[in-house]
């Protein structure tokens, strides 16, 4: 048995919760293979698991204790969406820092944040 660990848990994140919500969807509609396991309830995570056992769930970036929101979550990846002006990067640099800081460190750095575009 090989001393691989894969992807296990992605974090999802727009630039407002409306953006989070539609870019996940529209990223679960591209990826037949992964589920939605929760239902939809104004203000909550959405999460969603992968054939391959992989979780999937979004985080508000507006909630001012991103930190709470996140708990005790192992991240091992961070996709990022956004509409055509793609201010993510500058609205919630600080936040993007601070998910950054609890990333696993189990993947190649080049593919800890990604950007998902719809």
């Amino acid at each position: 048995m090989d001393n691989v660990r894969y992807i296990e848990t992605i974090a999802f994140m727009g630039w407002n919760i409306e953006l989070t919500r539609e870019g996940f969807f529209h990223f679960l509609d591209n990826n037949k293979e992964i589920r939605l396991i929760n239902k939809p309830k104004k203000g909550r995570s959405l999460r969603a698991v992968g054939e391959d056992g992989t979780r999937y769930f979004t985080i508000n970036p507006i909630d001012r204790d991103i930190m709470r929101e996140i708990g005790g979550r192992r991240i091992d990846q961070l996709i990022l969406c956004d509409d055509k002006r793609k201010m993510i990067y500058a609205e919630h640099r600080e936040i993007i820092c601070k998910i950054r800081s609890r990333l696993t460190k189990q993947i190649p750095k080049e593919y800890e944040i990604l950007f998902y575009e719809y």
